[in-house]
């Protein structure tokens, strides 16, 4: 059993003077705000929430060599600790569908944030950075959400072209028929997967001008961008307990789902995948790492001063003796309240629990 233990910590010193930094819009300045008034009526609007139109804490655009957020966003762990630019597998590099980073600190290609702060709803906020303001050209931009803490040979629905993954929350950017929709694509590749809820892109989704991106993508004449864009957990059927794991990629197909037509992979170098025989597999192999980078976190533990927890637990223990006949395992675990168990018979899982306040 795998679960966390180990967070991300990052200290950040940064010269103000030639890492990449912006052109002549202002970092910070959200351009393409959402029209979302809140639920129920209200006006509170979780991607800007003192509806300043600005992402920074002070409201005058980011601060020098820094992207001091209003919210306090998460990022999602990256195999290449800077996210390689120019590193597509369709489209162009330094384009609407390429990924790009902070180019000191890296690991800022992507992020998530929960937000509880209002009665009866709870919702989930992603970011990713890209290159270039797509206009009104047709890409995807998705995050694929594992929820059974299973990836690879662990999962039984996991099939070649997707690894595991459960759900899909992706926005489709065209300048006709846009949403930010929730899919199902648990045993799905060919973006067939089944649309839990679908929100209008012009409610759920911001534009924020970002401050860094790599330097070889400075001279493209255009500006680094967030895209921001939230969901409400309930309509995935989730609770703030469900625990997830996170991974970012973009298309140049929206039609379909992200698994169809992947463009860029945040937090790895997608030009390697082409490059070693059976793209499809090894695609399916950098997801497994990415996601084997995390353990599954509590959507609760995605807050202001969370963090995705990363690393190995302690060792279950096991009630002895064991039995053929037996049909129940007990045991106990150091991990936290809710932590999953999975239990294996000559590598073969043949199910899975989770750790409670009497063992499992």
């Amino acid at each position: 059993m795998h679960t966390t233990i180990k967070t991300f910590f990052a200290i950040l010193i940064i010269s103000t003077v030639g890492i990449g930094s912006l052109s002549a819009q202002t970092p910070g300045d959200i351009y393409d705000p959402s029209s979302y008034t809140g639920d129920g009526g209200g006006v509170y609007n979780p991607m800007d929430p003192n509806e300043d139109n600005w992402a920074d804490e002070n409201g005058t655009g980011y601060d020098a060599g820094v992207e001091n957020d209003e919210i306090a966003w998460i990022q999602i762990p990256q195999l290449s600790t800077i996210e390689p630019d120019n590193d597509t597998e369709t489209g162009g590099g330094c384009g609407s569908t390429d990924f790009v980073d902070q180019p000191i600190v890296g690991e800022s290609a992507s992020y998530v944030y929960f937000d509880d702060s209002q009665p009866g709803v709870e919702y989930l906020l992603y970011r990713v950075r890209v290159a270039k303001d797509p206009g009104n050209g047709a890409f995807g931009y998705s995050i694929l959400v594992d929820t059974d803490g299973r990836i690879g040979n662990s999962d039984p629905n996991s099939v070649a072209g997707n690894p595991g993954f459960e759900y899909e929350v992706r926005i489709k950017h065209k300048n006709t028929d846009a949403f930010v929709a929730i899919e199902d694509i648990d045993g799905i590749t060919d973006g067939s997967g089944s649309q839990l809820k679908t929100y209008d892109l012009d409610d759920n989704f911001q534009k924020v001008y970002a401050r860094f991106e790599d330097p070889a993508c400075t001279g493209n004449g255009e500006d680094p961008i967030f895209f921001d864009f939230f969901v409400d957990i309930a309509d995935f059927g989730l609770t703030s307990s469900s625990s997830i794991r996170l991974a970012a990629a973009t298309s140049t197909q929206p039609s379909k789902g992200v698994l169809s037509n992947v463009s860029d992979i945040a937090g790895i170098d997608d030009t390697v995948i082409g490059t070693l025989g059976d793209s499809l597999a090894n695609q399916d192999s950098v997801f497994i790492e990415l996601i084997n980078l995390q353990s599954p976190t509590p959507i609760s533990d995605l807050g202001t001063g969370g963090c995705i927890k990363t690393g190995t637990s302690d060792t279950p223990t096991v009630f002895d003796p064991i039995f053929d006949s037996n049909r129940r395992i007990n045991g106990y675990s150091t991990e936290p309240e809710g932590a999953i168990v999975i239990v294996f018979s000559n590598g073969e899982v043949i199910d899975t629990t989770n750790v409670s306040s009497t063992g499992f």
